[in-house]
């Protein structure tokens, strides 16, 4: 059974409370890196770092998807997405004309990238990505450990953890991307 309150623990009464300045200086906002295996550039798969969404964020790409089609206001997937990529991606950092052009791109690739924005690295801590990264621990969506290669990962590495289906960390050197 998944845990409802994912980072809370109800403790007994008593003991002291945070202050205003614990809660407003707390860095809650999650970062990772990811590979997109099928965007190559001189034969290397390109890597993004992207961050969790913060609730002002988060408004400004869900006003900024609606438009106006014969008088009803919709949201437009093309906007939504792309302004996600516009917030959330913080290596290399998008201006809005270069959002805009990632439109061009792949759409389920662009998917992707924004479910994991929003729903994964969302409902993940710091710690919890470093704990995948460091150790064979199994990942937070139950995913079993991709004991051999496949197939549609180019014969990468079997030191890796399935996050979700589309999702994957690979421990590397310096930092853990993520896979897509």
């Amino acid at each position: 059974m998944s845990d409802p309150f994912p980072g809370m623990v109800f403790p007994p009464p008593g003991g002291s409370y945070a202050s205003v300045d614990d809660l407003l200086l707390v860095s809650d906002l999650c970062e990772m890196d990811l590979v997109i295996t099928r965007w190559k550039r001189n034969g290397a798969s390109l890597r993004i770092r992207v961050r969790t969404l913060d609730f002002d964020q988060q408004e400004r790409i869900e006003r900024g998807a609606l438009i106006k089609i014969d008088e009803k206001v919709v949201r437009s997937e093309s906007r939504f997405a792309c302004l996600t990529l516009k917030e959330a991606i913080i290596v290399p950092q998008l201006n809005e004309a270069q959002a805009r052009q990632m439109a061009q791109h792949n759409p389920s690739i662009i998917a992707v990238i924004v479910r994991f924005v929003w729903d994964v690295l969302s409902g993940l801590d710091q710690e919890t990505i470093d704990a995948i990264v460091e150790s064979d621990i199994p990942d937070p969506a139950g995913a079993a450990h991709d004991a051999a290669t496949d197939d549609n990962r180019g014969g990468e590495s079997a030191d890796s953890f399935l996050v979700g289906e589309s999702y994957r960390v690979e421990p590397e050197r310096d930092s853990a991307p993520l896979a897509v």
